[in-house]
């Protein structure tokens, strides 16, 4: 056997050596590369996005979400009823259910609010009191644990002693009220609630724009 004949078959050893040597060690590369992309920073769409609810009976409580969905850019999901509430007798089911604290039949809620935080729920004020249609909704479950913002509107005057009694209602049952925003929109018209909107928001701002988390 020449000096050429051995120099080749050595190389020829040295390589399938080096090949199966890499093969051995493929697995524990790809499971370092999904380690590293396991502890990757979760990408906004992963992350807690806010979310805006809203019940409405006369239809300005959908001004103030609608404003709200364009200054935070979140999305919209309307909290209903199991029946359509119009006029007169709208009014009245309306007024008995807030009158004596009886809970309010809705459409089934199917959005999953795991990933929804905060949560900014708009309701008018009936008696005195948050409509039954949102108060029932806040007795929801699935909003324990998360940071709500009320959008509280109303024609007349809600005291802070009030405001203080439901936060600590609320907090009782596992709610956390971050903040609760007085809506008086009593004889305004839809440019003048969303202008309402604004100074709110820039009084108290919930989220900045350029910032992706609260």
């Amino acid at each position: 056997m020449t000096n050429h004949t051995i120099v080749r078959n050595t190389r020829a050893i040295w390589g399938a050596f080096i090949v199966l040597f890499c093969c051995s060690l493929a697995p524990f590369f790809y499971q370092g590369l999904a380690g590293a992309q396991s502890t990757q920073p979760a990408t906004e769409s992963q992350q807690e996005q806010p979310l805006i609810l809203y019940y409405t009976l006369t239809g300005k409580n959908k001004i103030i979400a609608s404003e709200l969905k364009n200054l935070l850019s979140c999305d919209v999901e309307e909290i209903k009823t199991a029946s359509v509430r119009s006029g007169i007798w709208g009014f009245i089911v309306s007024g008995y259910e807030n009158i004596f604290n009886k809970d309010a039949e809705l459409q089934p809620f199917t959005r999953d609010l795991t990933g929804a935080n905060p949560i900014l729920i708009c309701t008018p004020l009936w008696m005195q009191k948050i409509s039954s249609p949102a108060r029932t909704f806040l007795k929801n479950p699935a909003l324990k644990g998360k940071d709500i913002y009320l959008f509280v509107s109303f024609n007349g005057h809600w005291g802070e002693d009030k405001e203080e009694e439901y936060k600590k209602e609320l907090a009782a049952q596992g709610i956390h009220i971050k903040g609760i925003y007085r809506m008086v929109i009593g004889g305004k018209t839809e440019d003048d609630i969303k202008k309402e909107v604004i100074k709110q928001l820039e009084k108290k701002p919930i989220i900045q724009k350029t910032a992706t988390a609260l």
